[in-house]
This record gives structure tokens, C-alpha cells and sequence, in this order.
């Protein structure tokens, strides 16, 4: 049976539906006042308020176009729960859905260019499905729509939200079914696709991927103190957001402006590039994995599972990949609940995209079961090992 909330569980649809509802009763105040001018159609597509998709509860969702709008307030520009934020836009990409995020303070200060960067996602989502005629016509429909609908300016915003003449896209992660990967290049750089070859005496990849609360991060972080005989190094990433504290350029992360960033993304320089809200972006660049292998550094990369089938279908032979998995679901709910950090919800969302990550499995070269976690210790430092003392086999006619 197929519920409309897109779920095949019925206890899961009855906890949806409710949830849905108390929400939907329960705005917050950006979420009141965004929903006066997108309610009625106002700005040119039919949004639902908390309508359910796949599991999760968006502020705002356009069935038809597939766009979901989220508003974050503070809590969410804190600690793990960025993260956690962008692993559910992924899963929701991977659906097909293009996710839009904006914080509080730019719903309350600069509602014009809320609502002109989500004129602009709406168009350039026809634009890419209709046909000539009614693409015209969209064009004539927001145009009106833009100037009878505008609210007046709010105030000045904490952080612009740039509104280019093409909205940047978070990349659309694709299905396992669809066999097919989301490596950041654009169709415009074939050439991007090639990975370098690695010279004698460079360093190599190294990828952990795991579901939440596999033992992926220990394990990872007791090879990195332990082991330093293996030069394991972290890739320095980018971003787009303002440094904090004592953060230096070059060392926590290269600080970029988002137009920096955008054009680095056109000109397919990223590994992988992640928008986590609107002009939010967080990147590892090729190049940089260059240098860092250059110097002799063997990169190491903790990311999720479809990230981790990216960098290894890119990099091949010269990249290792390993999969970290609890014995079984029971012993990881066992572990989550021990954490003591998690809801009953957000613990059963877990669980079941644990299911789907472990279906990832065996497009890994190991797979390492963290039932005893010296035991694991040792077999993903032998696995290391003897990765980086053999040397990479090489497609035909490539020279190191």
C-alpha cells in the first residue's frame, strides 16, 4: 500500500500526519511570514506548508515543481546539526527534490530577495521541462507575479543572499538504482572527470564511509593519533562562510565568497561541493587533494556513503575505500540509544537510513563489522597497510 505522505509504514505514516499537523499549527515567526506571501499561489507555484516527503516533515514543499523550502533558526547553525541538515538534503536530492534553505534573520530583513531567489528556482526548474511556449509564458506569469507580489524591504539583512541570474543548484544526488554517481562536474569540462595520475613518492586516498553510529569517527581518529608512521591527513576544505574565532585561510578551511565559489563549481574545480543553506556552501577542491598527495600526505576522507562511492569511482585505484558497519541494526539501535543525544524520531530515521547505507556495502573494497572495536582497530590498520604499500595499477597507456 502507497500512503500519500510517500511512505509504505503505516505506524510511520500515523506519526507523520500528526506531527504534520502540530507543525503546521505551530509556526515559527519566519515561518508565518514567508507562508503570507507563497499561500494562494501568490508567487507562482502551489506550496503545501509541513507537507511530508520521504520520511522528512519540510517547511514548505512544491509537489509539482519538487522544491522544498526550509527556514533555520539558530539551533540549526550549531554543532553536528548542519551536518544533519545536509544529510537530509541529500536524501531528499536523491528524490529528486532541489532543497532551498534560508535562515530566520534573512526571512525577517531581506524578504525581497527571499522571495526573488525563489521566483528565480521556480523558473529555471520550467525552464528546464517546458517547452519553448510555455516557457514564454512563465516568463510573462512571473514577471506580473514579481511586480504585484513584492513585499516591501524589511530592513537590512546579517549576511546578503546573492540572487544570480541562475540559481546555484545543491548537486542532485541520484538513486543507487539509477547506477549512476554525483560528482561535481559540469557537462561543459569532459576533462573533469580524468583524475590525476599519481607521481612516485605522492600520497594516496583513504575513504571511510558509515552508517551513524558504526564506530566510523573512533576508528578513524585512533588511525590519525596512533599511526603516524602512515602520514594520514584530513583534505583542507573550502567554504563560503566568514572564518570564526582563530580560523586561519589555508588551515581550518580555504575561505571563499560565494561567487568565488559558484565559479569554482562552473569550472568543475570540486572533488565534491555541498550547499548547505542558500549561499552556504562547503567544497574539497581537486587541487588541493592534488597538493596535499604531492607533498607525500595520504588524504583521508570521512564522508557519507554516496560521497564515498563518488571519490572512489573518480579516483579509482588510487583511492581505498572502506565500509565500517555495526553487526546488525539491533546493536546499532543499541548503541544510538546509548548515546543518550537522540529523539525516538530522530533515532528511527537513523535506523532506517542505516537499512538503505548498508545496501551501499559491497561497492566498497572492505567492509569492516565494528563488533569488537580492537579487533576492528586492527583489521582497518592492516587494510591501510597494505594499501599504501602497494602500488595503484594504472589504466592502459597512463605513466606514473
Amino acid at each position: 500500500m502507497r500512503f500519500r505522505y510517500e511512505t509504505t509504514d503505516g505506524e510511520a505514516y500515523q506519526m507523520l500526519l500528526e506531527k504534520a499537523k502540530w507543525n503546521r499549527n505551530h509556526p515559527t515567526q519566519a515561518e508565518a511570514l514567508l507562508w503570507k506571501h507563497l499561500v494562494s499561489d501568490k508567487i507562482g507555484a502551489h506550496f503545501r506548508r509541513q507537507h511530508p516527503i520521504c520520511g522528512y516533515i519540510p517547511d514548505f514543499v512544491c509537489l509539482r515543481k519538487k522544491l522544498i523550502i526550509e527556514i533555520d533558526g539558530g539551533y540549526h547553525f550549531e554543532g553536528e546539526q548542519p551536518e544533519k541538515d545536509a544529510e537530509r538534503t541529500r536524501e531528499l536530492q536523491a528524490q529528486g527534490y532541489k532543497v532551498i534553505r534560508f535562515s530566520n534573520e534573512e526571512v525577517y530583513s531581506e524578504i525581497d530577495k527571499v522571495l526573488q531567489y525563489i521566483r528565480q528556482a521556480i523558473m529555471e526548474i520550467e525552464d528546464n521541462s517546458a517547452s519553448p511556449v510555455e516557457r514564454q509564458n512563465a516568463s510573462t506569469r512571473f514577471k506580473e507575479s514579481s511586480q504585484s507580489q513584492r513585499a516591501p524591504s524589511l530592513g537590512s539583512s546579517q549576511r546578503d543572499i546573492a540572487c544570480p541570474k541562475e540559481v546555484p543548484h545543491a548537486q542532485r544526488i541520484l538513486s543507487p538504482e539509477e547506477s549512476r554517481r554525483d560528482i561535481a562536474c559540469p557537462k561543459e569540462a569532459p576533462h573533469a572527470y580524468r583524475a590525476p595520475s599519481l607521481g612516485e613518492g605522492w600520497g594516496r586516498l583513504i575513504i571511510f564511509s558509515a552508517p551513524s553510529g558504526s564506530g566510523k569517527s573512533t576508528l578513524v581518529q585512533w588511525l590519525m593519533r596512533e599511526h603516524p608512521e602512515l602520514k594520514l591527513a584530513f583534505s583542507v576544505s573550502c567554504t563560503s562562510r566568514a572564518p570564526r574565532g582563530t580560523e586561519r585561510d589555508g588551515v581550518e578551511y580555504f575561505f571563499l565568497t560565494p561567487g568565488e565559489f559558484r565559479k569554482k563549481i562552473q569550472d568543475g574545480e570540486f572533488l565534491e561541493y555541498e550547499e548547505v543553506y542558500a549561499d552556504r556552501f562547503y567544497g574539497t577542491l581537486k587541487s588541493q587533494v592534488e597538493t596535499q598527495t604531492r607533498r607525500g600526505e595520504n588524504v583521508v576522507f570521512d564522508v557519507d556513503v554516496k560521497g564515498g562511492c563518488n571519490i572512489k569511482q573518480y579516483y579509482g585505484s588510487r583511492a581505498l575505500s572502506i565500509f565500517v558497519q555495526a553487526p546488525s541494526i539491533e546493536e546499532l539501535e543499541r548503541r544510538l540509544r546509548a548515546r543518550n543525544t537522540d529523539s525516538e524520531e530522530a533515532i528511527k530515521s537513523r535506523l532506517a537510513k542505516a537499512s538503505y547505507e548498508m545496501t551501499f556495502a559491497p561497492k566498497f573494497d572492505h567492509v569492516v563489522v565494528n563488533d569488537d572495536l580492537e579487533r576492528a582497530k586492527e583489521e582497518t590498520y592492516r587494510i591501510v597497510k597494505e594499501f599504501l604499500n602497494t602500488s595503484p595499477s594504472l589504466p592502459k597507456g597512463e605513466d606514473v
